[in-house]
């Protein structure tokens, strides 16, 4: 049907704008032989168009972006600055994998959620299950990252932790943004936001808080890095929860894909050598 559409729109305007252009066997004008060219086109868009829509809408097929930004806040050693942290190399073999390039953007931690919840970046790093419930766009990945522990870091050997509500006699910090800890501690003598786990465990190390609470091998990480001795983690954590990526919902069939390669790389041992690689050290310590 296409092609008798097509031949009909050139062979029809070449003849009228010709028609109009003689007059008892004389040459068309300039001005005709334009007009022949612009009706033309004309017909060809128009008729190409009305095919379209007579055929109907054409299935489209799901293919994988080139390339994905990544929000993560700079938090080692998961993810830092040089792109050396555990979940940098491990999302880097993962999408290279699945032949998609990564691109991961530093922003501070309240920013991460709310620029993908936006679309602005494609997807984050590991948080919590759940956030779907505050960032709707988001759409969480299938398999987990990693095992979060939440854990109380001090000075005081005479403080004891047993859930939330045990913190509320104390000055506690943590870091802006981290929703599970915004959430439940509630009524502490006085809750300090800051940044920056540089600024968080300076703080805890100056003596204006009693406690900080962090992750347990960033924490550990943070503590070493920074050469500060006499804090301790006072046991038990205050929770663990499993953490997971997630990505934008316009890259949504992508994410059972990617859920697939990420549990393939745990069957064939890629993620334990990255692990060991990056947190084996903190482990044996």
């Amino acid at each position: 049907m296409q092609p008798d559409i097509v031949r009909a729109a050139s062979d029809a305007c070449p003849r009228l704008v010709r028609a109009a252009g003689y007059l008892k066997g004389t040459k068309p004008t300039p001005e005709a032989e334009r007009m022949t060219a612009v009706l033309t086109r004309l017909a060809f868009g128009s008729l190409l168009a009305l095919f379209g829509v007579l055929a109907g809408p054409q299935p489209v097929s799901a293919q994988s972006p080139a390339s994905l930004s990544i929000a993560s806040e700079d938090l080692p050693p998961y993810s830092t600055r040089e792109r050396t942290g555990f979940e940098d190399l491990l999302a880097t073999e993962m999408y290279r994998r699945l032949g998609i390039g990564l691109r991961i953007i530093p922003l501070p931690s309240e920013r991460v959620l709310a620029n993908a919840n936006a679309g602005i970046e494609d997807g984050v790093f590991g948080r919590i299950g759940g956030m779907t419930e505050k960032y709707p766009n988001l759409v969480q990945f299938e398999e987990s990252i990693r095992l979060s522990e939440f854990v109380a870091f001090s000075r005081r050997r005479d403080i004891e932790i047993s859930g939330w509500d045990s913190l509320k006699p104390y000055n506690v910090g943590i870091i802006t943004g981290w929703k599970i800890l915004e959430w439940n501690i509630k009524g502490s003598k006085s809750l300090t936001k800051v940044k920056t786990v540089r600024q968080l465990f300076k703080m805890l190390d100056a003596g204006r808080v009693d406690v900080v609470v962090y992750m347990r091998w960033a924490g550990l990480h943070s503590i070493r890095e920074l050469d500060i001795e006499g804090v301790r983690i006072v046991e038990p954590p205050l929770a663990t929860k499993k953490s997971y990526w997630y990505l934008h919902k316009k890259h949504r069939d992508l994410v059972r894909r990617a859920s697939a390669e990420l549990r393939a790389m745990k069957r064939d041992g890629t993620y334990d050598r990255i692990f060991e690689q990056v947190l084996g050290q903190l482990v044996s310590d």
